[in-house]
């Protein structure tokens, strides 16, 4: 990779809008009136269900693969995949598992 292709990121150069996701995050947690800490007295089983699992996996030294599992079904995963590919730049597809249901792959 030549010099000229290279570019350098200065934290001045970024955005509100690259925070945009977290945010999101944020007023979701706050509309639900929750915490990671609260179990809302519901069965061990049920709070199991609801768990969103987000996890990295490293590949090699430079690439490595996100994996989001536990998303409620009624979501459209295949928008929501585009959006990620779109936003972050990367490749990403929906897999289906029998445990966890629909999986977003993130690479």
């Amino acid at each position: 990779m030549s010099k000229a292709n290279k570019k350098n990121v200065k934290a001045a150069d970024i955005d509100e809008e690259d925070f945009m996701l977290t945010d999101k995050v944020e007023d979701a947690l706050d509309t639900v009136g929750g915490t990671f800490n609260e179990t809302s007295g519901q069965p061990k089983e049920q709070r199991k269900k609801e768990m969103v699992h987000i996890q990295f996996q490293q590949r090699t030294t430079r690439k490595g693969m996100t994996i989001i599992q536990g998303l409620p079904d009624d979501l459209d995963f295949k928008k929501i995949v585009r959006h990620m590919k779109k936003v972050w730049n990367c490749n990403g597809t929906v897999i289906n598992n029998q445990e966890w249901g629909q999986v977003i792959q993130l690479q």
